[in-house]
């Protein structure tokens, strides 16, 4: 295998070796059919334009045999007239060609496009785990694109070059079948010089697209992690190793741009000896006598050289659409890989209906594993019963987090089964289950617009009255009021221009807006400020009266009000009580509380003894 196999990735790697293959050709046509009737008139005008362009040289042929050899001048303007008519007809059509091939083929993406996002979204978290976001983006505009090229000058382009080389070929053989064998001599060459191009274009522009990914990651790599970079102090070392990269990008399209230099001379050449062998033969015979005898004219021979130059023209066109065949190939190999991939969690065949919680959410003897043989959550046993607040604890990887994606259903159980008010959730379509809840992440994503694009997320009803009450509620209405536009103020990307404290009051309220019965905070006040955490203390009570709730914290403060607390400990439920019942049985929750606490009081400037205390807690909630 060869360097460059080894170092592109698998599906560049695939393009390598990709053929034309007509099971693709036959998902492609799909997006096609919808507008097979235009396609249709689109060979049509290829065909036609062909055509007219094929007859060019047999007019004048007869241009100089008869109007010039006879001097008729009359005969010889009409002629010309022709001629210039055949020129704008053929010109005419290409115009129409373009038009309606690139209007299809931009029709046919288009619903591409919007199938694929579709089917992207129905997707699990499975499947975000196992396709880097870089990866999608490309689908959606890279290969969609080269798929477009395609369309535009692939296909049907190459039906009408082919059309013209046996159309030339057919109407030299009616003239001479001695100079269309000399013409034809040349075909050994042709091929030699196309296999030769095919074989290193198509490994340099490989090489070319693997350089210019590397790069890309780069850049996206440093221009995400910019302040990282600059505060070690990276910047010249990584402009270094960018220099590098891009040196390699130059190098592999200076091979790409060798290929082409060396290519079309060389075609070129190919042509020119053809002409010439044509003449000297041509020449020669008709020089010694034979012309005439055979019936050779001038106007004949000049019909040969138009014919050859003709002939050579649509052959350099297919050698060079031939890398574009094979990078759509493999392009549509990617594509439909993944729209083949199904979703693991589904809407089953006959949906239970979901109707508000009157009961209980059950966790009954759950084990579940991301991993085969690495199991996360190992039988788990747990209720939350209508109208109360649950809350779980623990260290990092104690499998916390993952109780709300199976909760959810981002993820299935592996034994074990969950049920809201008695019915397993796997019998609910997985969207109908989440609109009951409203989630509050510790990584707050907001999307790019404004903040009342935001709150009204799922609820797109939403008055202005309602969010300014919202945001009143969880004591964001005076920083969203110091706003310049308020909530028309325009939010960057991620929301890149707010505090975390800030994301987290806004994510805060835009759970607030759906008005949800079932609410989850997933360590929602993990990285916020003490007067950001007093505010959102203050709202909790009266956010979470008359609703059902999960919440996930590292600050116990967070949770002494909640009705039942979860200790959890390498996947399975340590202790179970309230704040003061934990506190009370000295266990793991209550080293955790003292343990906090110590560590506040050092940074507060507190007990200078504390970082040995926190030191020998850790150690027992390890060892425990």
């Amino acid at each position: 295998m060869s360097k460059l196999k080894q170092a592109l990735a698998p599906d560049e790697a695939l393009a390598y070796r990709r053929r034309i293959d007509t099971r693709l050709l036959g998902r492609l046509w799909e997006f096609v059919r919808p507008y097979q009737r235009i396609v249709g008139f689109t060979v049509l005008l290829s065909l036609a334009a062909n055509a007219l362009r094929v007859l060019q040289p047999l007019v004048g042929m007869y241009i100089i045999d008869h109007q010039i050899s006879e001097g008729d001048v009359n005969g010889l303007i009409l002629m010309v007239l022709l001629f210039i008519g055949l020129l704008l007809l053929a010109s005419a059509c290409d115009v129409a060609f373009t038009w309606f091939i690139s209007w299809v083929g931009q029709r046919a993406m288009d619903t591409m496009r919007r199938r694929l996002i579709r089917h992207i979204f129905a997707q699990d978290t499975v499947f975000f785990d196992r396709n880097p976001v870089g990866r999608l983006i490309t689908r959606l505009t890279s290969d969609v694109e080269t798929l477009n090229e395609l369309f535009a000058s692939g296909l049907v382009a190459v039906m009408g070059e082919l059309l013209i080389i046996i159309g030339v070929i057919a109407l030299m053989l009616t003239q001479s079948a001695k100079l269309t064998g000399v013409v034809l001599l040349s075909a050994p060459f042709i091929l030699a010089v196309a296999i030769f191009f095919r074989r290193h274009s198509r490994k340099w522009y490989l090489e070319t697209r693997r350089a210019l990914a590397t790069m890309n990651a780069y850049l996206q790599e440093n221009v995400a992690g910019m302040r990282t970079v600059q505060a070690f102090n990276r910047q010249r070392r990584n402009h270094r190793q960018f220099a590098s990269l891009n040196n390699e990008y130059r190098v592999a399209n200076l091979h790409t741009i060798l290929a082409f230099a060396l290519f079309f001379p060389a075609m070129s050449f190919i042509s020119s000896m053809a002409v010439a062998a044509v003449i000297w033969v041509g020449g020669r015979d008709m020089i010694a006598g034979r012309g005439a005898a055979a019936g050779l004219s001038f106007g004949q021979l000049f019909f040969f050289v138009q014919c050859v130059h003709m002939l050579f023209a649509p052959v350099r066109s297919l050698s060079e659409k031939y890398n574009l065949l094979q990078a759509a190939m493999a392009s549509s190999e990617r594509i439909f890989k993944l729209f083949d991939q199904r979703p693991t969690i589904d809407a089953p065949r006959e949906p239970a209906p979901i109707r508000p919680l009157t009961d209980a959410i059950r966790f009954e003897d759950v084990r579940f594993a991301y991993v085969p043989d690495e199991p996360v959550l190992k039988g788990i046993s747990f209720e939350i019963r209508r109208g109360q607040s649950v809350a779980v604890v623990g260290a990092t990887g104690a499998g916390k987090t993952t109780l709300i994606n199976l909760l959810t259903r981002f993820y299935d159980v592996t034994s074990g089964r969950i049920t809201y008010d008695g019915v397993d959730l796997r019998r609910f379509d997985p969207r109908a289950l989440r609109r009951q809840f409203a989630v509050v992440l510790q990584e707050v994503f907001l999307f790019s617009g404004t903040i009342a694009d935001n709150l009204r997320l799922a609820n797109p009803e939403l008055t202005e009255e309602e969010m300014w009450e919202v945001l009143r509620q969880v004591r964001a209405e005076d920083f969203v009021a110091s706003l310049a536009g308020g909530l028309h103020a325009e939010v960057s990307e991620r929301g890149g221009t707010f505090s975390t404290g800030q994301k987290q009051l806004l994510a805060f309220a835009r759970a607030l807006a759906s008005d949800p019965q079932l609410l989850i905070l997933d360590e929602a006040t993990a990285n916020i400020d003490t007067e950001t955490e007093q505010r959102i203390q203050e709202a909790i009570g009266t956010v979470l009266a008359g609703r059902t709730a999960l919440v996930i914290a590292h600050r116990l403060s967070t949770i002494q009000r909640a009705d039942r607390i979860l200790v959890m400990h390498h996947g399975q439920i340590h202790e179970a009580g309230t704040h003061a019942e934990l506190l009370a049985i000295d266990g793991l929750y209550r080293r955790l509380y003292e343990l906090q606490y110590r560590h506040e009081a050092v940074a507060d400037g507190g007990d200078p003894a504390a970082p040995a205390a926190a030191e020998q807690l850790t150690n027992e909630s390890q060892a425990l």
